[in-house]
């Protein structure tokens, strides 16, 4: 039985950050934010800025081996963690992400964020979580009752050792698995950009719709089998959430498979293709294309406007971006001739046989990391 110890007794301090007004062109020396541990790692490119000088924040910068805990956030991210490590970077500690410095001579920095992020640590602080209305939270004094295993130093470097290879393994596939998402958008440019395809306006190339939701307070518009896509289901590997009946159907928009589904209310510029027949919500705007695109380059192309999509309805002038169905249908997209889309598509279809490998792969190492992180803290290592 590996013995254990209470958060509060094997770090120096868990305490707050600085509490200052932040931005994103503040200038001065860095600040922490929630989002810079979005990823589980400190991310210097997610960082605020607040015109901070050495002198002005010294006492809160971090320092190799603390960890930062996001301790208000929602229930789902509360407990996410990172290591912080690099002593040529100055970083300060801010608000809304605890910073744990721990004891040395009780805790290897590398095996307490492990510890922290083994599911085990989650389970037994979800307990001390306080749940509001947009956003969850631990105080630090129920933290710090909180235990995690405390084997000898000499182990703890062991178990960190093991992990750190094959976490690096599994970052590697998932490295790669990007490389090879973002590969199909290069090779379209590759192709058809810098003027080796024509721009032709949306409008000219297909039916543009804006979807509608039917009305939730009839429950038989709800009860089918028809997709009824929103912008949750874009960009994501999951089933669609909600379906309606063919009488919702008739109160929503429907598209045919090969449709190009675009985000254009909010979260601009997510898009996907319909796979099936489906209805969609009003915030997307979908293109059924004519005999003129192919539907799997059709969602390419209009990836390759992305960009144009965000800015031009980040322009608009309302609280909440929104590129109307009259500008979208005028945005231009390159169009191959059909050959063309078709050799396009073809080199594509190869990418994602090999992202399927890659895939399956990756779920093979975070299998294996799982396994070997339920046994670490477990003294079955």
């Amino acid at each position: 039985m590996i013995p254990s110890i209470a958060l509060g007794d094997a770090f120096e301090y868990i305490r707050n950050g600085m509490s200052v007004k932040q931005s994103n062109d503040g200038g001065g020396i860095p600040i922490t934010r929630i989002e810079t541990i979005s990823d589980g790692t400190i991310d210097l490119n997610r960082v605020g800025y607040a015109g901070l000088q050495e002198e002005d924040a010294a006492k809160w910068f971090l320092q190799p081996g603390d960890i930062l805990l996001s301790h208000i956030n929602s229930v789902e991210h509360i407990g996410k963690c990172a290591l912080f490590e690099d002593s040529a970077v100055k970083l300060v500690h801010g608000m809304n992400l605890l910073a744990m410095r721990p004891k040395r001579d009780l805790l290897f920095p590398r095996y307490a964020m492990w510890a922290m992020k083994d599911p085990s640590f989650k389970a037994r602080i979800l307990k001390f979580v306080n749940k509001a209305v947009n956003q969850a939270s631990i105080s630090t004094t129920n933290l710090k009752t909180v235990e995690i295993p405390l084997p000898s130093l000499a182990e703890q470097e062991r178990i960190a050792g093991i992990l750190d290879q094959a976490d690096a393994l599994r970052r590697l596939r998932a490295r790669a698995l990007d490389k090879l998402n973002s590969l199909g958008q290069a090779i379209f440019h590759e192709m058809f950009g810098d003027g080796r395809a024509p721009q032709i306006e949306i409008r000219d190339l297909g039916r543009v719709q804006t979807g509608s939701t039917p009305s939730t307070k009839v429950p038989e518009y709800f009860e089918g089998d028809i997709p009824f896509v929103t912008p949750g289901d874009l960009e994501v590997d999951a089933p669609v959430v909600r379906y309606v009946s063919e009488k919702g159907a008739k109160n929503s928009r429907i598209v045919q498979r090969g449709a190009t589904l675009v985000c254009c209310i909010g979260t601009l510029g997510k898009m996907g293709m319909s796979d099936q027949r489906s209805a969609f919500n009003q915030q997307i705007n979908a293109v059924q294309w004519s005999d003129k695109v192919l539907p799997e380059y059709g969602l390419y192309a209009m990836r390759g406007i992305r960009k144009e999509i965000i800015h031009i309805g980040k322009g608009a002038a309302t609280t909440l971006p929104i590129l109307k169905k009259s500008l979208f249908e005028k945005m231009k997209i390159r169009v191959a001739p059909l050959y063309e889309q078709k050799i396009f598509i073809d080199r594509v279809q190869e990418i994602e046989a090999n992202k399927t490998v890659f895939t399956d792969a990756l779920a093979g190492q975070s299998s294996l990391f799982a396994s070997l992180q339920h046994r670490a803290f477990r003294g079955e290592l």
